[in-house]
């Protein structure tokens, strides 16, 4: 699953900890600076 938001923000913490629970893996791979413009999506340098 893909999120915008950043772990420690409230109802991104709250959601990951629900999903926790309630999935049968779960696995946290880190948080990632958004992109700065979506014009370059699917470009190959």
């Amino acid at each position: 699953m893909d999120l915008v938001g950043h772990i420690e923000e409230p109802a991104i913490k709250e959601g990951c900890s629900i999903l926790q629970q309630i999935c049968a893996h779960y696995e946290w791979l880190g948080s990632y600076p958004k992109a700065e413009s979506s014009d370059t999506v699917g470009e190959h340098v």
